[in-house]
């Protein structure tokens, strides 16, 4: 079991709570740590659900097989969000752009415009965050990560960086990293992808 290897997933698909975490800062949005944890619980579950499909089809696959498609489905959606994420940043004309872009997308789930995230509004951001979740967990689990260990540094980490990001940017936001969050992120995963091919 390598833990190095499950903390650099957990990580990368976890990165999206750091830029909500830190646009909610921004917007002094408050989000509970009930509705903090409902939100991990749901990227955790998504992760959980991605990760046991996965190891379905790991059923079927002989030797190494699953390993090698694990790893090319992991290295192709770090491909996919690292050309996303470039796509986006050639559409914006400046980097106020895109801090205000992630900002309203994370203040379209305080539907109430109360400034503070509910039990309602946490399940609908929950939901929106496990996506990714869910079609890297397939992966991950393809190339021989452990599903509960890995479930659960997603609940840890989802948690960590949503608290994170809302406390560093109460006085300032953080431009490059919501910059450049994505990116490390998409590279982290090829990395992950690579690092489990040659292991």
């Amino acid at each position: 079991m390598n833990f190095l290897a499950i903390l650099l997933f957990s990580a990368s698909v976890t990165c999206d709570n750091l830029i909500i975490g830190l646009s909610y800062g921004a917007r002094k949005i408050k989000i509970c740590f009930l509705s903090n944890l409902i939100v991990g619980m749901i990227s955790c579950l998504g992760t959980l659900g991605g990760m046991y499909i996965g190891n379905l089809f790991d059923g079927f696959c002989v030797g190494s097989i699953a390993q090698y498609i694990g790893s090319a489905l992991l290295f192709l959606f770090g491909i996919y969000m690292f050309y996303q994420s470039f796509r986006k940043h050639l559409k914006t004309k400046n980097d106020r752009e895109i801090l205000d872009d992630a900002a309203n997308v994370a203040e379209q789930f305080d539907m109430d415009h109360s400034k503070s995230i509910d039990l309602r509004e946490a399940c609908m951001l929950g939901f929106f965050l496990c996506i990714n979740n869910f079609g890297l967990g397939i992966g991950a689990a393809l190339t021989g990560l452990n599903i509960y260990l890995t479930s659960i540094t997603c609940l840890i980490l989802s948690i960590f960086f949503i608290e994170l990001g809302c406390r560093l940017t109460y006085n300032l936001l953080s431009q490059n990293t919501v910059k450049y969050a994505e990116y490390v992120a998409s590279i982290m995963i090829i990395l992950l992808a690579l690092y489990q091919l040659i292991s």
